[in-house]
């Protein structure tokens, strides 16, 4: 069936970023710059550890180590890890040297922060233990409520959803105990993000809500803010696509505020990165824009990584590739010049995904082969299962159909064992058409099946309309082609199939308006104008390609536009309307080569060689079929390929 494929997760939405420290959200960069400004004040003046006394050591480093003792993790605003790394490193031994151990519990939590950002989890995890066994041993609440908080980050972005919710409990249970509302209100929220990946809905809509009546108490507009953005991807999760936008934009709107209303450049740090609305919002890349100049300005690398992450995640929606491609260089290259592994991991696995939707498909294998490599090695799991899902989708477009399924499966299998549902049915649906394309239908239909059954559970009404799309194309292709499944070669059981699979598609489109998906809604007219041309109802398929074909103009979506003409131009075909089935196809063709896609291109030229060799014209269809078969090849398409040259040679026949 012609449909185009569904795009690779996002990268930037598969990374989790902590929900107190290192995205720039809650930091408090002042913490940091005392640590340091005081050290670097004794260094001025020809510091040496020889040469310090104890008193002055002891003066000078406690009244820096005070910054420390709060709820906040550290944000390292200035990207020079190396050299807070020398600072905290030092700061630490010149404690322990002088017994202090509150200060060198403090110094070993900020050094696990710096590990956290700095994608070294090992490490990470020793130094916030080593702060907490001193905290405990010093009867120090409030400082082992951090290390724990800092450990429930660190074991969610490593997707140890587990033992995150065990530190984060107890890290609640201990601030609400000494009364500190901020510190409670941190960890509510990152006990949201835990239900939300592991894909239970209530109970992160219940942390955040008590995490949101926290911060409004306190006055914490940030941390209101951030927790508004939480409900607004929940709910996106859901499917729930108005009330997500609702929430999206008061996040939006809080954040613009507390800009607007800093007085110092330095405190536009905390703000970081202006997180993303809908991109259908003419506003996010003016915003996005903005925001990357902000960090340029105050030196905040990290922050322009981040930055131009999403900036380049929405130029991707919007098949804007080239730019796209070129945000995410600069990405990956000042995340390469951080040591920032995750960032690098995030950047290549946004190139691999524009790469895939050019039909570049060698390099975008070494770009996700590369990405999936660092999420391994730092314990990322979800990220390794995205990127595994991507590789998958990557080799079904080379109709490297085992490889596909092994790939899929291995998706499947590691969202399971991170407990996250939504991903699990992604992979499923991936099952589901890898085995519908080799003609194993109980398996499609049992992958399909499930995923509609873990969609339902869950409440993702998208995912439900794509198994249901999924189900639609399976029992489209079986009445197509009856004979390739045992059974199926008589009217009667032909015609229900084709029934069957119309009844899916409508369902789809009925879930589809109810999430307000317009892309969803034109896959499905896309899939019934397909469904109509094969039974000859080609008054009913053109309506049904047409009204495809004017939301994605509406919506922006070109690469779907330019599918949908391709399969109004092979209907107008069918019918002897051979100028309107040019016309259409040409426009397809123009616009796979506008968006450097070979694969629709190749399959372009290849029904313009169908509609030429109609026409009796051999020696412009013998060009197209040359040309598509040459692109086939290239891309590794080796059916195609052979397909098209087996119509050249019937082309050559005198």
């Amino acid at each position: 069936m012609r449909r185009s494929f569904s795009k690779l997760l996002s990268p930037f939405r598969a990374l989790r970023v902590p929900c107190t420290s290192f995205n720039g959200s809650d930091g408090v960069a002042s913490q940091i710059s005392t640590l340091i400004g005081s050290v670097e004040e004794t260094k001025s003046k020809n510091f040496s550890t020889e040469t310090l006394t104890g008193e002055k050591a002891t003066g000078e480093l406690k009244s820096s180590a005070a910054a420390l003792d709060e709820p906040e993790t550290l944000d390292f605003a200035q990207s020079d890890y190396s050299e807070a790394e020398e600072l905290f490193v030092r700061a630490r031994d010149i404690y322990a040297r002088i017994n202090d151990d509150l200060g060198r519990a403090n110094a070993l939590k900020g050094l696990g922060d710096l590990c956290c950002a700095k994608s070294k989890y090992p490490n990470a995890k020793e130094y916030y233990t080593q702060a907490q066994e001193i905290y405990t041993r010093m009867g120090n609440d409030l400082g082992r409520a951090n290390a724990l908080q800092g450990l429930g980050e660190l074991y969610y972005v490593q997707c140890k959803d587990s033992e995150a919710k065990e530190s984060f409990v107890q890290a609640r249970e201990i601030y609400t105990r000494i009364g500190n509302e901020h510190g409670r209100a941190n960890t509510l929220r990152g006990l949201g993000d835990v239900y939300r990946v592991r894909s239970e809905y209530s109970q992160a809509e219940e942390s955040f809500n008590q995490a949101q009546d926290i911060y409004a108490r306190i006055g914490f507009d940030l941390g209101r803010a951030n927790t508004l953005r939480g409900i607004g991807d929940l709910n996106r999760l859901q499917s729930k696509n108005p009330q997500a936008e609702e929430y999206l934009i008061r996040a939006h709107a809080l954040h613009v505020h507390i800009c607007n209303n800093l007085s110092q450049a330095s405190k536009i740090q905390e703000l970081g990165i202006l997180h993303p609305l809908p991109s259908k919002d003419p506003e996010a890349e003016e915003s996005f824009i903005r925001a990357q100049e902000i960090c340029s300005r105050i030196n905040n690398d990290r922050g322009r990584m981040n930055t131009l992450q999403v900036l380049g995640e929405l130029y991707y929606t919007q098949s804007k590739y080239s730019d796209a491609e070129r945000i995410y260089v600069r990405a990956q290259n000042i995340a390469t010049r951080l040591g920032n592994e995750i960032g690098q991991a995030n950047a290549l696995g946004g190139l691999g995904a524009v790469c895939r939707s050019q039909s570049k498909y060698s390099k975008a294998e070494e770009y996700l082969t590369q990405a999936q490599e660092i999420y391994t090695r730092i314990g990322n799991g979800l990220g390794q299962a995205n990127m595994l899902q991507g590789l998958a989708e990557l080799h079904f477009n080379r109709s490297n159909y085992p490889k596909a399924e092994e790939l899929h499966t291995q998706a499947e299998a590691t969202y399971s064992r991170i407990s996250n549902s939504h991903g699990r049915g992604n992979a499923l649906r991936g099952l589901g058409d890898v085995y519908r394309i080799q003609a194993k239908y109980a398996k499609a239909e049992e992958a399909f099946t499930k995923a509609k059954e873990i969609d339902t559970r869950i409440g993702n009404t998208q995912g439900q309309a794509n198994a249901l799309q999924g189900l639609g194309d399976l029992y489209y292709i079986q009445a197509k082609y009856p004979q390739a499944e045992e059974g199926l070669g008589d009217l009667h059981r032909v015609q229900s199939k084709w029934s069957k699979a119309e009844g899916f598609f409508i369902q789809a489109q009925e879930a589809y308006t109810r999430t307000g998906s317009d892309q969803g809604r034109a896959d499905t007219f896309r899939g019934l104008g397909d469904l109509y041309s094969a039974q000859c109802k080609y008054s009913k398929a053109e309506e049904s390609y047409i009204q495809a074909k004017d939301i994605c103009l509406r919506i922006g979506k070109d690469l779907e536009r330019a599918n949908t003409l391709r399969g109004l131009g092979d209907l107008y075909r069918l019918q002897s309307k051979y100028s309107e089935a040019e016309d259409s196809l040409t426009q397809a063709r123009e616009i796979f080569i506008r968006l450097s896609d070979d694969l629709g291109r190749a399959n372009a030229m290849r029904a313009l060689g169908h509609l030429h060799y109609a026409q009796g014209r051999k020696t412009e269809a013998k060009a197209c079929y040359t040309e598509a078969r040459d692109i086939f090849a290239r891309i590794g398409r080796r059916n195609d390929q052979r397909d098209c040259a087996n119509w050249l040679a019937t082309a050559s026949r005198k």
